[in-house]
């Protein structure tokens, strides 16, 4: 974890190991981040042993920036997900079926079906043909024809559960026809793409990518040559083309493109409510000055904070509480102090508020010399308490361009009389921090979902 937080050598040598793990399974979740598939049909190693082990755990390690492929269409699934939930099959034969699979260069069951989303040749249950991939594959020999047999009748099974019957030579209907593709980065190369009035056609010619690139004329339905392009265009999807006369194409799929979904199993605070007046009054100070406060619970195991931004005339005051959402086995009150801290800096750099002259108090004074910190993080630095959010915090940090953070003495209030009102205001803004974040404390639930990962902080377990 260490090595991988500190992004060096060891770091960069176990992603790819992971990343050819991930490839080799199939599947289009990182394996190591949800571990309830078994992934035992892959050559054995570290990374299948880790997987078990934290399967047995019930814990994940979610890696900032990892490569895993994605779903390319509407109903998409991943091929090797599927067979492995299916009842009745042998681990040789789950073997199989996935080196099968890794010869034709495919990963979902839309890589490996027709352009319309309804069938599958049967030129892709032989052999016969093979992906236009520019991943990296493990080189293998052809399978066997056994092989082939077991890798159609596992996909049929799984696919295709209604035409189980059809011979070698027909193609065969998929039970749930796909729907619009996703717009997301695709690692096989197609003929001929669409935007929504526009073909790019590959060009045959060897070397670098080159697109020929044919446009509709008037209404007709029917599409002409009008130059090159070296770079596909956003938000265009595979499509097959018929030609016609004098050179002109005409599209075999309609355009039909939607946004990949949102499927994270994490629970956030990015869309917290916060009160705020319009950002304009903070926007147009010079200075600001920011507080945040962290409460928590050990009874309870539960924690929350609160951060405060105000000009120095004390307008724009902007606000907002949170609970800490984390393991409650590693929670505590440093953490706490930190999700504060690390919350107002997030919504001063969201809010492109980072050019100012900024002053932002913290009580806790480990909390400020951490975050103060210049050094270098190394292995064994990042042993220490709550690396992944200073980590995290601190990157975000380097985006200011006059940011302090100093430290206030707490809990002011306690046992005296003086009027709030005649206090500094980063001691009055420590109070009421201190006040809302308890409120929240009292308020808050248990999450239900589990922590995300800290952005900035490459790896959470």
């Amino acid at each position: 974890m260490r090595q991988l937080q500190l992004g060096k050598e060891i770091g960069t040598d176990f992603r790819i190991l992971l990343a050819q793990a991930q490839l080799d399974s199939g599947l289009v979740h990182p394996i190591l981040d949800k571990t309830d598939t078994d992934i035992s049909y892959i050559e054995p190693g570290m990374i299948v042993h880790l997987h078990d082990r934290l399967d047995a755990l019930d814990g994940s390690i979610v890696i900032e920036d990892q490569w895993c492929p994605k779903l390319q269409r509407i109903h998409d699934e991943s091929i090797m997900e599927k067979i492995c939930k299916l009842p009745g099959v042998k681990p040789r034969e789950i073997q199989h079926a996935n080196q099968c699979r890794k010869y034709l260069r495919v990963i979902t069951i839309a890589e490996l079906s027709t352009l319309c989303g309804r069938y599958i040749e049967p030129t892709r249950f032989d052999g016969r043909w093979r992906a236009k991939s520019r991943l990296r594959w493990p080189r293998q020999p052809p399978p066997t024809g056994p092989m082939w047999d077991i890798f159609r009748r596992l996909v049929k099974r799984a696919f295709c559960s209604r035409n189980v019957n059809r011979s070698k030579t027909q193609k065969v209907p998929l039970d749930k026809p796909l729907g619009s593709w996703y717009n997301v980065d695709r690692h096989i190369d197609y003929n001929a793409y669409r935007t929504q009035n526009i073909i790019y056609k590959r060009s045959p010619m060897e070397g670098p990518s080159i697109y020929e690139r044919y446009e509709t004329v008037g209404e007709a339905n029917y599409f002409t040559r009008q130059g090159d392009r070296y770079k596909l265009p956003f938000k265009s999807h595979p499509i097959s083309v018929t030609e016609g006369r004098e050179g002109h194409f005409h599209p075999d799929n309609e355009y039909d493109i939607v946004e990949y979904p949102n499927d994270s199993q994490y629970e956030t605070n990015e869309d917290e409510e916060i009160d705020t007046p319009p950002i304009d009054i903070l926007r147009d100070s010079e200075e600001l000055i920011a507080c945040s406060d962290g409460s928590y619970d050990p009874i309870e195991q539960k924690a929350a904070f609160n951060w405060r931004i105000v000009t120095p005339t004390e307008q724009g005051l902007t606000t907002s509480s949170a609970p800490v959402n984390t393991n409650p086995k590693y929670l505590n009150s440093y953490r706490a102090e930190f999700a504060g801290l690390r919350g107002a800096i997030r919504y001063m750099l969201k809010h492109e508020l980072h050019n100012k002259k900024i002053t932002l108090y913290c009580d806790g004074q480990s909390c400020v010399n951490a975050l103060n910190s210049n050094h270098d993080f190394t292995a064994a630095s990042l042993e220490r308490a709550e690396s992944d959010i200073i980590q995290s915090t601190q990157k975000m940090m380097k985006e200011f361009k006059d940011l302090t953070i100093e430290w206030v003495r707490g809990h002011q209030d306690d046992n005296n009389e003086r009027n709030i009102n005649d206090r500094p205001l980063p001691v009055r803004l420590n109070i009421q921090c201190d006040l809302a974040a308890k409120e929240c404390l009292k308020n808050c639930m248990k999450p239900k979902k589990r922590a995300p990962p800290l952005e900035g902080a490459k790896a959470t377990l």
